[in-house]
């Protein structure tokens, strides 16, 4: 099986392929850059793993919440690639991806994240490691204003991390963030969009690329991205 998984839901354009267990990848932290960077950084990993677009079999697409820009650019070239390849795309929660990745990478069990929302916002969601080796949700994201956030987890004994409060350092100063995310820790990672891909939501999330529907959270601007 040869995928293709691709996001673009925050500072990270992160791009990766499976080609039958070997992964290739490109990930980088360059604000702002997506539409320069993506499609070149997609052409390149298909050079080195000598294949070409007509191999892939899916594509695998972090949905956000993140950028709304970055989003809609990721969606856009999931979407052009699907269309043009006659294949589905397997949509995955790009907070889900962080807690895979730093769930695995520190040996957690269990872990809030929170990240940037902008408007003085922040995106939440708690998952769990199963025994399967993969995330299992147990609070569905939430938006919450950084006050009500600094509230609900303040003093409490949860491993929480997030890039979500680097504005505003006073508010958080009572929670306990017990990883520190470094070298773009904190961003999500394709190859672990493929891990989730293919251990988690394979066969039973695949979907025609119309029916794409990104996860704004903020429901006033959650539409399908155009085609």
């Amino acid at each position: 099986m040869k995928l293709l998984a691709l996001d673009t839901s925050t500072a990270a354009c992160s791009v990766a392929i499976n080609l039958d267990g070997k992964i290739f990848e490109s990930h980088f932290i360059e604000a702002k850059s997506h539409t320069r960077v993506l499609l070149p950084a997609i052409s390149g990993l298909l050079d080195d793993a000598k294949i070409i677009i007509d191999d892939i079999d899916a594509v695998v697409l972090g949905i956000g919440p993140g950028s709304f820009v970055g989003m809609r650019i990721g969606a856009s070239v999931a979407q052009g690639l699907a269309f043009a390849g006659n294949i589905k795309i397997i949509p995955v929660s790009s907070m889900e991806t962080i807690a895979l990745e730093i769930l695995l990478t520190h040996d957690l069990d269990e872990l809030v994240v929170i990240q940037d929302a902008r408007m003085n916002e922040v995106y939440i969601g708690e998952y769990k490691l199963n025994l399967d080796g993969v995330t299992e949700v147990l609070s569905p994201i939430k938006l919450q204003s950084i006050s009500e956030c600094a509230n609900e987890y303040s003093n409490q004994q949860k491993n929480i991390v997030g890039i979500g409060f680097t504005r505003n350092p006073e508010s958080i100063k009572n929670i306990n963030f017990t990883i520190d995310l470094e070298g773009g820790v904190g961003y999500p990672r394709a190859n672990y969009l493929l891990v989730l891909a293919e251990r988690k939501y394979f066969v039973s999330a695949m979907i025609e690329p119309e029916n794409l529907i990104l996860d704004y959270i903020r429901q006033e601007v959650a539409s399908k991205p155009n085609k």
